[in-house]
């Protein structure tokens, strides 16, 4: 039975980390290293911490530099042959997740796998099955926590700490794009995920930093530029309406937009 890694960052999220770090604990899976990378929290944080310190293989609170610091810093630690990142609020979609996925043993040539998820906003949620991979250069096409990436690629390959609000898509469109690792995507869900991160209330600055990693590796190409133009536009429409319209007329437009199931 493969050892998997599971790291979760958290800061000043107590009771979020809470909820997340006894849905980890719930899983089925008997081989689970768990590796919490807290920013230095003041909140009652390590606290939790401390009293779920005997299931926990590793964790320090310090400050970090910012989430992809934070996020190296476990990759470090992981012992495992795979590592995932379940950070504080989000939670597997089910107890027997990491049992099912790792019941298959087609995975040896295998560098990540990815699966489906359950992205919860504010008002409702819907389900989020895995896009074509081709496309990547539109941004994932995937939640990163419904991802086991191999161990041992993901340590020579960390995230890029001076892309502050977007590493985890340059990492996944290298390896992807330029690396072209091995991929097995799986049916099962594996992930709920619950939107607002930092990527999220940043939206229109990801946006514009994965343009610049795609326009550099594909350089110009009007498909590339006229998509992300668009996209763009949307995101800063969607921003002023935030501001203009009545609260209760922004959440049905918004759930409208994320094709609510």
């Amino acid at each position: 039975m493969d050892k998997i890694s599971i790291v979760t960052v958290v800061f000043n999220r107590k009771e979020e980390f809470e909820e997340t770090i006894e849905n980890i604990l719930s899983q089925t899976y008997d081989n689970l290293e768990i590796i919490i990378i807290d920013g230095g929290s003041t909140d009652g944080t390590v606290d939790v911490i401390k009293k779920y310190d005997y299931k926990i293989a590793y964790w320090v609170s310090e400050p970090d530099k910012n989430i992809y610091h934070a996020m190296n810093k476990g990759i470090i630690k992981a012992t495992g042959k795979w590592i995932n990142f379940m950070n504080a609020g989000d939670l597997y979609y089910e107890k027997n997740v990491i049992e099912n996925v790792f019941a298959n043993s087609e995975y040896k040539e295998v560098d990540l796998l990815i699966g489906n998820s359950i992205i919860e906003y504010d008002e409702f949620s819907r389900r989020y099955q895995n896009g074509n991979l081709s496309e990547i250069w539109k941004g994932a096409r995937f939640i990163h926590q419904s991802c086991f990436i191999k161990t041992e690629f993901q340590k020579l390959n960390p995230y890029n700490e001076n892309n502050e609000i977007s590493a985890d898509f340059e990492f996944f469109f290298n390896s992807i794009e330029i690396n072209k690792i091995k991929i097995y995507n799986l049916k099962n869900f594996v992930s709920i995920f619950r939107a607002g991160g930092l990527s999220d209330k940043r939206r229109i600055e990801a946006l514009l930093a994965n343009f610049k990693l795609v326009r550099n590796t594909f350089r110009f190409s009007p498909k590339i530029f006229s998509f992300y133009i668009f996209i763009i536009l949307k995101e800063t429409f969607k921003f002023v309406v935030k501001f203009v319209l009545p609260e209760n007329v922004v959440k049905v437009i918004q759930k409208y937009m994320h094709g609510n199931k």
